[in-house]
């Protein structure tokens, strides 16, 4: 199997596994906009498993049917944009796409190739998905802009558009592409079943007091997808991670320094999305109260040593100081992993907010019996009126499109979930800000 048919074999599943949910879901939870999308992407399957079975220029009926089923593709996300807006859809959208795809069986009948003819199909497709991108971007939103954003709006325009540049791509890098697209397709179909999701609760919000029932079952089972979805994409991711890995090793043969590039790229985005995967999962195990603590005697001095190394790298490239300032016991009674996981938060938030030649500590002593840990940085200060914000989920001091620092918003708020009470922030003007935690350190220590 080379490569190419390889990432288009995960782009089919990616394809078959959001259309698959997007059904199950809008099974139970189906709105108006939500149907007209489902039809959409069972449209966009039969478009690349057409061409996948029958390439566009082996059978000009062939051709033309993926060129149909392009052009219904565009009508759905036409017709999703306009009752999204709550408006009824126009009917000129199919009479002008009934017009294209006569115009491409007439150009195919007077000798064009299929191929050729693909492109007015594609640039209907590419207009509504900029449609709906828009949409995503600047009139409706998903929690915020920025969660919009970033799972609909940009990935929307990218995954269409993006299609348009393929016939200029060499051969031996288009299984870039449908790696890309295979990213794209998840987080669309992730993002537009939230969406449903959350628009269903804002109409439970809106039913009188006696619903209240339903609006918590509707919590519940957003709560229980979270959990599901987030498993079933570390499935295909581990895949992507996986097979890029064996790729970027060269147990599949060598590689040239521009595949070597994209490689890192994938194996990075994938590290990133994974790491966001697992911090849903850890948020939606918290608020269903099944967050297990293990705690053991581990030497304290040897965890602190490890995060520094995790971010070494990062620090290095933004020109940052990473250092510890450490004066506690050889040995402490804690859950190492998840306060790995505290220390991996703060520190990763530290880094995002401290400018090039800045400095961030890990100052850590003993009080009262107590650990106390610090996260010390000299980026910016933070408004007394944030604070409290910063440990809500999904919430980040700056929540604008515009903003120029990425994340979910879930780090602080799982930190304080783990050392739940014991967690705060202290920050002046001018002199950066400072994320501390404290846990008991005896054998009786809950951490």
């Amino acid at each position: 199997m080379t490569i190419l048919s390889l990432a288009n074999f995960f782009n089919i599943g990616a394809i078959a596994m959001v259309m698959l949910m997007s059904f199950i879901v809008s099974r139970k939870y189906s709105l108006p906009f939500f149907s007209s999308w489902l039809k959409g992407y069972i449209a966009t399957f039969l478009v690349v498993t057409t061409f996948l079975l029958f390439p566009v220029d082996r059978d000009p009926f062939f051709g033309l049917l993926g060129h149909l089923w392009i052009l219904l593709v565009a009508g759905f996300f036409f017709q999703t944009g306009f009752l999204l807006q709550e408006k009824s859809p126009k009917k000129s959208v199919w009479v002008i796409l009934t017009e294209v795809f006569s115009l491409c069986i007439a150009l195919v009948l007077t000798g064009h190739a299929p191929r050729e003819v693909l492109v007015l199909p594609f640039l209907c497709s590419c207009a509504s998905s900029i449609f709906l991108g828009y949409l995503f971007l600047f009139r409706v939103k998903l929690f915020n802009r920025l969660t919009s954003a970033l799972w609909l709006g940009i990935p929307l325009i990218l995954v269409y558009t993006s299609s348009l540049f393929y016939p200029f791509l060499p051969n031996d890098a288009l299984w870039i592409g449908y790696a890309l697209a295979t990213a794209l397709h998840l987080l669309i179909g992730t993002g537009m079943i939230l969406f449903l999701l959350e628009k269903n609760r804002e109409r439970f919000i809106q039913l009188s007091e006696e619903k209240i029932e339903t609006l918590k079952e509707a919590d519940r089972i957003k709560e229980e997808f979270l959990a599901v979805i987030g498993h079933e994409m570390k499935t295909p991711l581990n895949a992507i991670q996986g097979f890029a890995s064996i790729l970027d090793d060269g147990v599949l043969g060598a590689i040239n320094e521009r595949q070597q590039q994209a490689l890192s790229r994938i194996l990075d985005g994938s590290k990133n999305l994974l790491e966001l995967i697992n911090n849903i999962l850890d948020a939606t195990r918290m608020k269903s109260e099944n967050f297990a603590i293990d705690r053991e005697e581990v030497y304290f001095p040897e965890t602190v040593e490890e995060v520094l190394k995790l971010f070494e790298p990062q620090v290095k490239e933004k020109g940052i100081e990473l250092k510890a300032d450490l004066d506690v016991p050889t040995k402490v009674s804690i859950d190492e992993r998840k306060i790995l996981q505290v220390l991996n938060n703060l520190v990763s938030n530290a880094v995002k907010f401290t400018p090039k030649g800045g400095q961030i500590t890990i100052k850590s002593f003993t009080e009262d019996g107590q650990l106390v840990t610090e996260v010390i940085d000299t980026g910016i200060e933070i408004a007394f009126e944030d604070l409290y914000e910063l440990f809500l989920p999904f919430k980040q001091v700056d929540m604008s499109s515009t903003r120029k620092h990425g994340g979910a918003g879930l780090g602080l708020y799982i930190a304080k979930n783990i050392v739940e009470a014991h967690i705060g922030v202290k920050s002046e003007p001018g002199k950066g800000s400072n994320f501390w935690f404290r846990i008991p350190v005896g054998k009786s220590a809950s951490l």
